[in-house]
């Protein structure tokens, strides 16, 4: 046995350091080694001829990050499963073993079918990064996350070149510096002069890309107005979330709860411009449409938002009069306690607030005692406190193209509602903010960002994070958020598949390469 694991160790050093590489690179560890995490599998699948072999180096890199970066899986699962730890942590392993399985699965591509055909050494780099930088943009994952999220979290000016080609473009870039890196490793005895080219080119490159991010960022004096605003963090514990989900009590208390910290803060900052206070997602656990507002919770909600003259945004649900679903909800309630049309989430999040193929059998879904929220018709935009707000919940503020969607409507700033308490105090909230704010500097629109347990936070038109809440704690935040007037849009707005448009050009031209001179492989 003993020997059994010195084989393997030794077999497969190198996918388990690019593991260790990558996942201590990744949120909320700084990117110490995201410009070369890929290296060392990569230069094991160079030297491997065995397809098998790829496919469990692939695997094994897959699996490490995996649980570096994502360990959080196996308290989700026992808090919001109420699961027993031994099988939370079962689960935490089968998310690990197939969560990123692009990367196993690009290995085996690779040694089967991609370096056979390769022209050329240098080649082999450049498609190793070709193809795994397809591969991550193309594998389906509940949580869509990359390398370019790293540079938002340490705000290296880096990040501000999103607004050309998204953080998804940024992470294609971030992949195809360890191709040159690796290529400098693999050539760095038998081509030193040339490697050490490479080298500082690439490092040159970084520097560059840094000070053109630093170039473009806008220049927040420019604001012609501030957007003020209060956020309320409730710190509402999960036994409590649920039961008043469920109808099973808490509603009550849960909403006193948000009034009195409301009123506590409205003290604290007298006298200060307000333009809209923020709760988080369902902090409102009451069906707010129009025909359940006569009911006692509802019209003490309505009867303090016109007694403290604020306007409210509030996550709470609605019931479609028509269907009977019920929706996932955020709520503007204006000084005078009239609510507007609900915005209704896009975006469900599988197996928590909908079933794959099940949801399409009701019946089906009514037997086995799982229920779905109706999905919205987003994005869309929300007059409020002088402004246009595009309304995300939770989860939808991953997906870049939503966010596009709210520019699209007119939004000026971007509000996030969300609820992290599910993940515990580790990694996810880290990460789930900073997916979260990044948004801004793709569409260069402001973000305000109200959760539930941490991390309230905003973020600026130019990438500027402001105060930060504590974790699990209550907590008002105001914030006076600049905005600048409107420039045209992004290039990424306009444009938002420049980075898959090049890999599909390297493609092509790779195939071109090698039909035009087969079996040549003399080249760097």
């Amino acid at each position: 046995m003993a020997q059994r694991l010195r084989t393997f160790f030794s077999d497969y050093r190198l996918p388990l350091i690019s593991g260790m590489l990558i996942g201590t690179s990744y949120i909320p560890f700084p990117p110490w080694a995201a410009l070369f995490g890929f290296v060392p599998l990569w230069i094991f699948l160079i030297e491997q001829k065995s397809p098998k072999k790829a496919f469990i180096g692939g695997w094994i890199t897959s699996f490490l990050l995996t649980l570096i970066g994502f360990y959080w899986v196996a308290y989700v699962s026992r808090e919001h499963g109420n699961i027993p730890w031994a099988v939370a942590f079962l689960v935490m392993l089968f998310f690990c073993l197939t969560a990123t399985y692009y990367i196993p699965v690009c290995s085996w591509i690779w040694v089967k079918w991609i370096q056979p055909r390769c022209p050329a050494p240098g080649w082999k780099w450049v498609m190793l990064a070709t193809l795994f930088a397809a591969g991550e943009k193309l594998y389906l994952t509940l949580f869509p996350w990359n390398f370019g999220y790293t540079w938002a979290w340490v705000q290296l000016p880096i990040a501000q070149t999103a607004e050309w080609w998204g953080i998804d473009g940024l992470s294609t870039i971030t992949i195809f510096f360890s191709a040159a890196f690796g290529w400098c490793w693999q050539h760095r005895k038998t081509n030193k002069p040339l490697a050490k080219k490479v080298l500082w080119g690439s490092l040159a490159m970084f520097l560059g890309l840094n000070l053109m991010g630093e170039a473009i960022r806008p220049d927040i004096s420019k604001a012609d107005k501030h957007l003020n605003v209060l956020l309320i963090q409730g710190n509402v514990g999960n036994l409590q979330k649920e039961q008043a989900q469920r109808g099973y009590g808490f509603r009550t208390e849960i909403v006193q709860k948000y009034m009195q910290l409301t009123k506590k803060a409205l003290v604290e900052h007298a006298g200060k411009p307000i333009d809209f206070i923020v709760w988080p997602e369902t902090a409102t656990p009451l069906r707010l449409s129009q025909h359940y507002q006569s009911r006692p919770n509802q019209r003490r909600l309505l009867n303090f938002v016109k007694s403290m003259k604020q306007n409210l945004v509030t996550g709470a649900y609605h019931e479609n009069p028509e269907t009977g679903g019920v929706s996932n909800s955020l709520f503007v309630i204006d000084k005078l306690g009239r609510t507007q049309k609900p915005y209704q989430k896009t975006h469900l999040l599988a197996f928590g607030e909908y079933f794959p193929i099940i949801s399409q059998f009701p019946e089906l879904e009514d037997k086995l005692g799982l229920g779905s929220f109706e999905r919205g018709k987003g994005p869309i935009s929300m007059p409020v406190g002088g402004v246009k707000i595009g309304p995300q919940i939770c989860y939808e503020s991953l997906f870049p193209l939503f966010s596009r969607g709210l520019t699209e409507a007119g939004s000026d700033v971007f509000v996030n509602l969300t609820n992290d308490s599910w993940f515990g105090p580790f990694s996810e909230p880290f990460q789930n903010m900073i997916m979260t704010l990044a948004r801004s500097i793709e569409f260069r629109r402001p973000t305000l960002r109200a959760t539930n347990t941490g991390f309230t936070t905003a973020m600026d038109a130019a990438g500027n994070i402001y105060e930060r809440s504590q974790w699990f704690t209550e907590q008002a935040m105001y914030i006076q958020l600049p905005l600048l007037p409107r420039e045209g849009k992004t290039f990424f707005h306009i444009f938002p598949f420049l980075s898959e448009v090049a890999l599909g050009l390297l493609l092509v031209l790779f195939i071109f390469r090698i039909r035009k001179y087969p079996g040549n492989t003399n080249e760097v």
